[in-house]
């Protein structure tokens, strides 16, 4: 993964956590349920987007290499990669 992709979803991921542990402040101090709701989906959209991200990425590595490399094993197992990565990106599209 480029460095500029893993320091992205790094951010979002921290964001997520940041999200998560204000809902939990928020609800162990009884406050209103829909500021909580509102940092539940903040977090559940940052997620979404971190999978897309990874899906994408993947699936390009994943087509390079079934597409390009010299080893017809590396393709092989790339191509099967392929297919286990569809279901994440019918899931984060």
């Amino acid at each position: 993964m480029l460095l500029e992709k893993q320091d992205h979803v790094l951010t979002l991921l921290r964001s997520t956590r940041r999200c998560l542990s204000l809902a939990i402040e928020m609800l162990e101090t009884e406050q209103d349920c829909i500021g909580i709701l509102y940092q539940i989906q903040v977090a559940r959209a940052t997620i979404n987007k971190c999978g897309q991200i990874l899906v994408r990425n993947q699936l390009q590595q994943s087509l390079e290499t079934a597409c390009f490399d010299t080893h017809s094993e590396n393709r092989s197992d790339q191509l099967k990669n392929l297919v286990d990565l569809y279901s994440y990106y019918q899931e984060y599209s």
